[in-house]
């Protein structure tokens, strides 16, 4: 009878270990498909980031392009709506933190096209510039021209350092 007791422990004892075995290879299974989708998020947003900043060299782009546009009308092609409305869904969708600074930065982009636009009446009667836009709005208004290149700077600044705070964030 011994015998039969110690045949049903040991039994016992194995269905246990059987459990455990089934149960800690569950977890591992799930610990593992947690840390590859938490490697798939990371390289997502990576790779957002690279978007953004790409999309910032793209504004660059059109600050330099409308800077030297020579009619109302090549203003009026290069409408900031676009590149501000991509840099913006990225932030939103993809980087909360960076929401407010990319926000800031858009405002005065849009701010400065704005301006610029009502400033045309003052040196051209035709849409037409003698000179790059640029000259006109600095000999029409050169301190406001001014202000809103150095909002423009200030806003850029304040994003980079975002974003590179972003980018450390994800890559410690």
């Amino acid at each position: 009878m011994q015998s039969t007791g110690s045949e049903l422990s040991l039994a016992v004892i194995a269905g246990v270990f059987a459990l455990l075995g089934v149960a800690v290879g569950h977890l591992l299974t799930m610990l593992s498909g947690w840390l590859d989708r938490k490697r798939q998020r990371k390289q997502l947003l990576l790779a957002k980031l690279d978007d953004l900043a790409a999309e910032d060299q793209t504004i660059l782009r059109w600050l330099s392009q409308i800077r030297e546009a020579a009619s109302l009308l090549e203003m009026q092609r290069l409408h900031p709506s676009l590149p501000c409305q991509k840099i913006d869904a990225l932030a939103v969708l993809y980087f909360p933190a960076l929401t407010q600074a990319v926000s800031r930065y858009t405002v005065a982009l849009r701010a400065y096209y704005t301006w610029a636009v009502a400033q045309v009446p003052k040196f051209s009667t035709d849409g037409s510039f003698q000179h790059p836009l640029l000259w006109c709005l600095h000999l029409s208004d050169k301190d406001a021209a001014e202000r809103c290149s150095v909002e423009i700077e200030d806003r850029h600044r304040e994003l980079a350092a975002a974003v590179a705070a972003e980018a450390s964030r994800l890559l410690g």
